[in-house]
């Protein structure tokens, strides 16, 4: 899952990356969102916000801000979750350097975040 993540590969956040990228790019899917006991359906959005340097611990990093958004319906009447999830994309690592997960459901909420901490990348 880590490696998928980081490559931004389709799974279960759908498909992250899409190129050539640029700022302004946005897209739409759908992807399976399968864990013990759940299994469903998850509609996001994606934009490519801005171009920012990134602090990581192998230095700064130029990388592409993007934003996924995702909501859904819950079994209760009304109710609805979502998640916002923020992340970097640096072309120099060719991977996702940062990434923040928040999730809503009614007044509870988590936040969840990862950082690449080193890379290599062979030509």
């Amino acid at each position: 899952m880590i490696v998928s993540i980081l490559l931004g590969r389709p799974g279960w956040r759908g498909e992250l990356l899409r190129f050539p990228i640029q700022v302004g790019l946005s897209w739409s899917g759908q992807f399976s969102l399968q864990m013990p006991g759940i299994q469903r359906q998850e509609s996001a959005q994606y934009e490519v916000q801005s171009q920012e340097r990134v602090k990581t611990l192998k230095g700064e990093l130029e990388a592409f801000k993007i934003l996924m958004t995702t909501a859904q319906r819950t079994g209760r009447v009304g109710r609805s979750q979502g998640r916002v999830i923020t992340y970097y994309y640096s072309p120099q690592a060719r991977a996702i350097v940062y990434l923040r997960e928040e999730t809503s459901s009614g007044a509870e909420g988590a936040v969840t975040t990862s950082t690449l901490v080193d890379f290599n990348v062979n030509q």
